[in-house]
Order: C-alpha cells, then sequence, then structure tokens
C-alpha cells in the first residue's frame, strides 16, 4: 500500500509539474529560435572579422618588409653618414676657397655640391643648356658658390645639419637624383 500512495503522490506531482515542463519547452523552443535567427548574423559578422583580420595581417607583412627595408638602409647609410662626418672634420676653410675659385670644378665637385644645395634646400639657377639651344637646365654651380661664400660657416651648419629630422621631400630627392648615378659614390 506504501507504494501505491507513492506512485499516487508521484502521478500527483507529475500532473502538478506538466504546464511548468510544457511551458519551460516552450521557452527552450522560443529560445532556441531566437538563436538560430541570429546564427546568420553572428556568421556575417564573423566572416567580416576573419577578412578584418587577414587585411591587417597583410598589412602587418608589408610594414615588416619596409621596416627590414629601413633598417638595412640604416645599417648601410649609418657607416657612411660616420665617415661623412670625419671628413668634415678634416676640410679647412682654405679648401672651401679653392673650390669657391674653380670656373669649372671636376664633376665630382659639382656632384657633392649639387647635393649640399638639396641637402640645404637652395633651389638652383635655370640657365640656357649650351648643349640644346632654347632649352633650360638647372645649374647648381653658381647656387654652391654662394654657398662655398659662407667658409667656416658653411662648415658649421654641415656639422650641425639635423639628419634626423630630413623631411621627406629631400629624401626623395636625394634617392631620385643621385642613387642610379654612379658617379655618386661616397667612398671615391
Amino acid at each position: 500500500k506504501a507504494t501505491s500512495v507513492q506512485v499516487g503522490e508521484m502521478e500527483k506531482e507529475l500532473v502538478d509539474l506538466q504546464p511548468v515542463l510544457i511551458q519551460s519547452a516552450a521557452e527552450t523552443e522560443e529560445l532556441s529560435k531566437q538563436v538560430q535567427a541570429k546564427v546568420p548574423e553572428v556568421e556575417a559578422a564573423k566572416a567580416v572579422a576573419a577578412k578584418d583580420e587577414a587585411a591587417a595581417n597583410e598589412k602587418a607583412t608589408s610594414v615588416q618588409g619596409i621596416k627590414t627595408e629601413c633598417e638595412s638602409d640604416l645599417a648601410e647609410a649609418i657607416p657612411i653618414l660616420e665617415d661623412a662626418i670625419k671628413a668634415l672634420d678634416t676640410v679647412k676653410k682654405a679648401d672651401i676657397d679653392l673650390v669657391k675659385s674653380m670656373k669649372n670644378p671636376p664633376a665630382g665637385v659639382k656632384l657633392t655640391m649639387h647635393a649640399v644645395c638639396i641637402m640645404m634646400d637652395v633651389k638652383p639657377e635655370r640657365k640656357n643648356d649650351p648643349d640644346n639651344p632654347g632649352k633650360k637646365i638647372q645649374d647648381f654651380w653658381t647656387p654652391s658658390v654662394k654657398l662655398l661664400a659662407e667658409g667656416a660657416a658653411l662648415l658649421q651648419k654641415l656639422k650641425d645639419y639635423d639628419k634626423d629630422n630630413i623631411s621627406p621631400k629631400i629624401i626623395e630627392q636625394i634617392r631620385s637624383t643621385f642613387s642610379n648615378d654612379p658617379e655618386f659614390q661616397p667612398d671615391k
């Protein structure tokens, strides 16, 4: 008898719990529908995030390549710069006066002064091209003579030159003008 009482009580509890179970099942079903409705949104956001991640990784790879190239260029440029600074210490005012007095200096002197003019942002003069009448050429020698007239002050300007803050425009002009010029060899 005790068993049948217990079974009866259990049946009553099951009957009492049935509406709660039905409501829980309905809520679970509704929640499942909401989750299923959001799956496409989540998948789309996931696809966008994957695309953004791929673009960011590609950009990071590109930036790393540029960084490596810059470090390589810097490793090459620093010894040249140090040699140039040492060479400046050997130049005397008499050397500047000698170069300034030249009417037609050697090509290497003209080339060096051309580079100095660009670095100091000194504009060239436009002169008639002796090889091509009617055409104009950029002449850096005349402005170079004016720079050389500064003598010791020019030497000091070169020694104090802010090599860490050269404008990108000047860097590009130096690269485009001299990097492929076989005559522009700092070790010559």
